[in-house]
């Protein structure tokens, strides 16, 4: 059977986009034959009723869910999903999760965008514009959504598509709302009438207060205010908004003018309530309104509309369709109400223009819509198809060490590659060895029992060579070596002396304390003292890493907290000098290992909490993840072929491995930092930079051997396997599956990503 699975609140639950999913899955069924259509909804604690047969699927707490739920949709067979969007439905700051379902959904998607906002903060307008990228189609309910999508969310015009809002396919004869006004004890009196959730942002108080200069004029005139309070209102403060508002039309004298129906209204009562009313008036108290699903209900069952001009009512009621009046003008409420009570001719004829309009917002034409955009996106494919999705660790399964095996040598790893082999010709560097005693830093368990022997061989030439590698006369670390084991030089650059710094503070931290010999610690030190008289920016980082390591076994003495401190404030202080309009950076060049720079800072705010530290840390690698985001959203890292001078375009390639492994190591200690899921999402989405998820859709990672591309090139990747590339994807792999695997305290942090097969060429690649 043929499907389509609508994703959002559903009926029983009491709200207008529950109804709205509801009606739209049904209308959409109608001019589908031969479809069936399935409903995924949020847990909610609210849930008292029991949901009908057709919802199959139920998105429950926490990140993992949202994963999950995407897998279950693959496997059902759906050929589309229909996302109802609202930022306060799904789980996460402002519902980020929701992009997690989109990203490993492998069907298309028509979301419908329920509100679009003119300032949205960051995570909100990074939120739609992550939607936009997964979905084939975007739907809003006004032009005015259409255009904020397209200019400040950049969303593309052809993805965009306005839709209006549905109403019912019911007409009611004037003979049955005399009828109806009857049964209701209205009688002749003139009624005004407000509907849905009761919340303070809907004005209904400036509606009362304007009844007392109305009834001057109009002594029998009703307003009926129907709908229960917001469920969010009623969780916060229970019933007392309701009740300020029954107090307000007692202090006024107007409560005999007053008729509440507090209590979720059924469509058929309500179609029954809308005929029945004279006025439908929607006092709404700002603009940012988009859309209004109880305003389209009205206005297209052809009832006269008051309303205040947010954006969704100066859109329908323009050309004499309904009357706007100033947003909480009170007297300006009763004047309009007054002359549309008096001039029942003028109420026929707004409501006929308000009627006809309607005709297009009937369900069956809007089903129809849908319908035809979701077949179509079934038809074609999508415009920016990733090119791969996202390639997750599983946590159960242990990393390949054949390829890191196959280069080493005697003293340490082989710098180079020629294919999948390693070239000797040119040595060693401490650099790279750095690299090694990082990665295995952590317990022996890390490392296959086949490999074992081996790789335990390698740490430990690692480690020797790193300790060799200090050159006393010089108080430097020597980084070349060759393949016979002699030095070329007194020492080697500030970068490279740094990242050994990093590799020791972490690698004595990983030791019991019974190991740590004392000239090794005093090596650090020294080593430590040296980088303090560094110009680079890079090793002052590097330099950070290692004594936040070092820190964390309870050894720091007080000048390494003061080098702490002046490394850590020379960055800010960097950052504050060169960073400007569009341009939040340390440097007037965007070179190599960028990430290191706020990763070394958000590791010295963890043991400091300077505030500077995090905001400099965050700001810059915000910026660094917009500037490396390309328009389909993969990862797309500044290329070494020129690298990125302020004022310039970035070079595209040659990409580097090491970038995509440095951006996910700093969005970890991103979310480590600030438990922000965004972070994580952000992680996963630049370590698939190895999976193939990149501008040339190649796959640069090897699971199967543990072995990785050096770069991706302008037309291909280069085939050569060194051990910086090869260490890139370890340690990614390693960082990304181990915050999977543990629980944050508190926060329900998922446990790992389950286990898919994922065809990639030739290979069946596990993720």
């Amino acid at each position: 059977m043929k499907s389509i699975c609508f994703v959002g609140n559903y009926a029983p639950r009491c709200c207008g986009i529950a109804t709205f999913t509801q009606d739209l899955r049904s209308s959409v069924l109608n001019a589908c034959p031969g479809y069936e259509a399935t409903v995924a909804v949020v847990q909610s604690q609210d849930d008292g009723n029991a949901f009908p047969s057709e919802v199959r699927y139920s998105i429950g707490q926490g990140r993992l869910a949202y994963v999950k739920i995407a897998q279950q949709i693959n496997q059902s067979g759906a050929r589309a999903v229909s996302l109802q969007h609202e930022f306060g439905i799904y789980g996460g700051p402002d519902g980020e999760w929701i992009v997690d379902m989109l990203r490993h959904l492998t069907v298309p998607v028509v979301t419908t965008c329920h509100t679009v906002l003119r300032e949205p903060s960051r995570n909100q307008r990074d939120i739609i514009r992550a939607i936009a990228r997964h979905s084939s189609k975007i739907v809003v309910m006004a032009e005015k959504g259409g255009e904020f999508l397209r200019d400040i969310y950049e969303v593309p015009a052809h993805k965009i598509e306005v839709v209006p809002h549905g109403i019912p396919d019911l007409s009611v004869t004037e003979d049955e709302s005399r009828r109806l006004r009857s049964e209701m004890g209205w009688g002749g009196r003139p009624v005004l009438l407000t509907f849905g959730l009761l919340s303070p942002n809907k004005g209904v108080e400036h509606a009362i207060g304007a009844l007392p200069e109305l009834v001057r004029n109009h002594p029998d005139v009703l307003y009926v205010i129907a709908g229960a309070t917001h469920p969010n209102l009623v969780r916060q403060e229970g019933e007392s908004y309701r009740q300020s508002l029954v107090n307000l039309a007692q202090d006024l004298g107007v409560s005999h003018n007053i008729a509440f129906i507090g209590r979720f209204i059924p469509e058929k009562e309500l179609v029954s309530l809308i005929a029945a009313a004279d006025v439908y008036l929607t006092p709404y108290l700002s603009e940012a309104q988009i859309t209004s699903g109880t305003l389209a209900f009205a206005f297209g069952l052809g009832k006269p509309v008051i309303s205040t001009p947010y954006w969704y009512a100066g859109e329908l009621l323009a050309g004499g369709a309904g009357v706007l009046v100033p947003f909480g003008d009170r007297d300006a409420i009763a004047r309009a109400a007054g002359e549309l009570i008096s001039d029942p001719a003028r109420r026929t004829s707004m409501g006929a223009r308000a009627g006809e309009k309607g005709q297009e917002m009937r369900w069956s034409c809007v089903g129809r819509h849908y319908a035809e955009l979701l077949l179509e996106a079934v038809a074609t494919p999508a415009v920016e198809m990733l090119p791969a999705p996202v390639l997750l660790p599983d946590h159960t399964l242990p990393l390949s060490f054949q390829q890191l095996g196959q280069m080493t040598g005697a003293f340490g790893i082989y710098q180079h590659g020629v294919l999948d082999q390693p070239d000797p010709r040119h040595g060693f560097c401490a650099d790279d060895n750095a690299r090694v005693v990082v990665l295995l830093a952590g317990p022996a368990a890390e490392i296959p029992g086949a490999e074992s022997s081996i790789i335990r061989t390698l740490k430990e030439r690692c480690v020797e060579s790193l300790w060799d590698s200090y050159n006393p006369r010089k108080k430097r670390f020597r980084n070349f070596m060759n393949v016979e084991g002699q030095w070329l030089e007194e020492a080697g650059s500030e970068d490279s002396h740094g990242r050994v710094l990093w590799a020791m503070g972490l690698h004595l931290a990983s030791l019991p304390s019974h190991a740590r010999s004392l000239p090794q610690v005093m090596v650090f030190l020294e080593g430590v003292l040296a980088a303090r008289e560094f110009s680079s920016p890079r090793a002052w980082a590097f330099t950070l890493l290692g004594i936040g390591h070092f820190h964390s076994i309870g050894m720091t003495r007080s000048f390494l907290q003061e080098v702490r401190c002046e490394l850590a404030d020379r960055l800010v202080r960097l950052y504050r000098d060169n960073s400007g309009p569009g341009w939040r950076w340390f440097e007037n060049i965007v070179t190599y290992d960028n990430p290191k720079l706020p990763e070394a800072l958000l590791m010295a705010y963890s043991q400091t909490g300077a505030p500077a530290y995090l905001e400099t840390a965050l700001g810059s690698l915000e910026f660094l993840l917009e500037e490396q985001t390309a328009a389909p959203g993969h990862f797309r890292p500044v290329g070494c072929q020129g690298f990125w001078k302020r004022g310039s375009h970035p070079a595209r390639f040659d990409q580097q491995p090491l970038e995509a492994q440095a951006m996910t190591a700093a969005c970890l200690k991103a979310f480590e930092v600030t438990g922000r899921p965004h972070w994580t999402g952000a992680a996963e989405n630049c370590y698939s930079w190895f999976s193939g998820k990149n501008d040339h859709g190649i796959p640069m990672a090897l699971p199967l051997t543990g072995g990785c591309y050096d770069g991706l090139m302008e037309n291909s990747a280069n085939q050569n396997q060194g051990a910086e590339s090869i260490l890139a994807w370890l340690q990614s792999t390693q960082d990304l599956r181990k915050v999977l695997a543990r629980p944050a305290a508190g926060k329900g942090t998922p446990k790992g990503i389950p286990r898919v097969l994922v065809p990639v060429r030739d290979q069946m690649l596990t993720a």
